[in-house]
C-alpha cells in the first residue's frame, strides 16, 4: 500500500501515488493503528484492502476489506447501470436479473436501458428506431431531408456537413442500415 503510493520505482506508482493517492498520516506512521483498524473491520486473509472511492486515498473512512470479485466491481473503469432504483456494475445486474453479462453488454452498447436492458433472453421487443433510440443523433425530419437529398444525388459529405453529422451516418442511411422506417416518395424529389 505505501510502496504503491510513495515509491516512484513501483511499477504501479503511476496509478496510485502518481495520481495523488496517499496513505493517511495515522496509518503511514503507525502500523499498530492500521492493524487495529484492520482487525476491527473484517480483515481476512482471503481479502485485500479496497478503497471505496478510487479517487481518494487509504484511510479508515475510505477503506474496506474486499474479495477480488468485489474489487473488480469497484474499478474506475467499471460500468455502472441503474437497476431497480440503485446503481450496480453490469456483472451485478447480470447476477440479479439472470440475463447473461455478454448479452447485457451488447444491449447496453446498442443504447438499451431500463426494462429493455434486463428483459429476459428471447423476449420479443421492438427495436428502438429513429427518435425512440436514446442514441439517435438526428430527428426524423432530418432523416427525411437526408434521404430526399440522397435521392437527388447530392454527395454524402455535403449532406453530412450541412447537418453537422458524420458522413458515416449519412452513408448508413443511404445503405438502408438505419432510419429504414422513414420513406421518401420519389415523385416529390424528381423535379
Amino acid at each position: 500500500m505505501k510502496d504503491r503510493c510513495y515509491n516512484v520505482k513501483n511499477k504501479r506508482y503511476d496509478r496510485y501515488g502518481g495520481r495523488g493517492i496517499s496513505v493517511c498520516d495515522e496509518w503511514k506512521s503507525d502500523f499498530v493503528a492500521f492493524q487495529q483498524w484492520a482487525l476491527e473491520n473484517g480483515y481476512d486473509e482471503k481479502k485485500t484492502i479496497d478503497r471505496i472511492d478510487n479517487d481518494k486515498g487509504y484511510s479508515p473512512d475510505n477503506c474496506r476489506w474486499a474479495t477480488s470479485k468485489e474489487q473488480s466491481r469497484n474499478r474506475s473503469t467499471t460500468l455502472s447501470v441503474l437497476y431497480k432504483g440503485a446503481y450496480y456494475s453490469l456483472a451485478e445486474v447480470a447476477e440479479l436479473s439472470g440475463v447473461p453479462r455478454d448479452i447485457l453488454s451488447n444491449r447496453y452498447r446498442a443504447g438499451e436501458r431500463g426494462d429493455r436492458l434486463v428483459r429476459p433472453v428471447g423476449e420479443d421487443w421492438t427495436r428502438m428506431v429513429g427518435e425512440t433510440n436514446a442514441n439517435a443523433k438526428i430527428t426524423a425530419e432530418i432523416a427525411l431531408d437526408i434521404k430526399q437529398r440522397l435521392a437527388k444525388k447530392e454527395t454524402v459529405v455535403s449532406i453530412a456537413t450541412s447537418h453537422g453529422v458524420s458522413k458515416y451516418l449519412v452513408h448508413d442511411i443511404k445503405q438502408g442500415r438505419t432510419w429504414k422506417h422513414i420513406t421518401v416518395d420519389n415523385t416529390e424529389v424528381t423535379d
